[in-house]
């Protein structure tokens, strides 16, 4: 059996229905995920590298569907949000709204003991009344990937300490808190915030409800997947709060190209791809 080689240095045994399984979790028809493990398979080696076989899938995949192949990149995708944590926030709060939920960003909010800025700060009407949550969003770039038991044991005494100061009438009430990072998170860091009640949401955890569960849901792709951005005009987007794919669908051609002084050529294949990456 062949043996795959991590990017953590782990090494594993080769499995064709991983490949199959990512193709069709991105939005890929059964034909399509096939045809690429079949081409992975033939050009698959022992000692062969994932970021070898992520290369192998992405040239395939440029070639049957722009749209395709961008949502396939989306873990690396979140990573270029980076290197700050602040679009990272913004696009959590954007995937939220798709939850109901209306949302302010790094808000100042007095606890008994002192002031926290919360990332994310989410209200939802339940019929006549307001659920509240703050939301603590931990970007992760490639080298970090996850959160561990301090992170869920800090985010819970801030609950603590949020929660004490609505009681003396110093905050609104809040009714939960959500640990959310596009890394993954340790066994303890599981542990303790299913005991403590803290929502934690990662990249693959929990099973059906995980980060990438949830993008792919809302089809709420980041504009970071796109492969016809410049840096320039991705970090302009992102500083014009454009964050979303979903954003560039307010624009026409001509309108896109005049706002951020790009060919309209350029502007004609940023759309193109727009409409195939949210054509699922």
């Amino acid at each position: 059996m062949l043996k795959v080689v991590k990017k953590s240095g782990v090494i594993e045994e080769y499995d064709p229905k991983k490949v199959y399984n990512t193709i069709i979790r991105a939005g890929g028809s059964v034909e399509i995920a096939k045809q690429i493990t079949e081409e992975v398979s033939k050009k698959a080696y022992d000692g062969i590298h994932t970021s070898e076989i992520l290369k192998i899938i992405k040239s395939s995949l440029r070639k049957m569907h722009i749209g395709l192949n961008a949502r396939y990149d989306l873990k690396n995708a979140l990573y270029r949000l980076g290197p700050t944590g602040f679009p990272f926030e913004n696009f959590i709060s954007a995937l939220i709204n798709f939850q109901g939920y209306t949302t302010k960003i790094r808000q100042f909010i007095k606890g008994r003991c002192v002031v926290h800025e919360i990332d994310v700060i989410g209200e939802l009407n339940t019929g006549g009344d307001v659920k509240r949550i703050m939301i603590e969003a931990k970007f992760r770039n490639e080298d970090e990937g996850y959160v561990g038991l301090k992170e869920a044991m800090y985010t819970y005494a801030r609950f603590l300490d949020i929660s004490e100061g609505s009681l003396r009438g110093l905050c609104d009430r809040f009714d939960e808190a959500w640990l959310v990072c596009n890394g993954k998170a340790s066994d303890e860091a599981v542990q303790y915030s299913s005991c403590r009640g803290v929502k934690l949401i990662t990249w693959n955890y929990p099973p059906n409800e995980s980060l990438r569960d949830m993008i792919h849901k809302f089809n709420a792709y980041p504009i970071t997947v796109l492969t016809t951005l410049s840096r320039d005009l991705l970090s302009r987007l992102i500083d014009s709060n454009i964050i979303l794919v979903k954003d560039l669908k307010q624009f026409k051609v001509e309108d896109f190209s005049k706002r951020f002084k790009i060919k309209k050529s350029s502007a004609a294949k940023i759309m193109q791809e727009v409409d195939a990456t949210l054509s699922f």
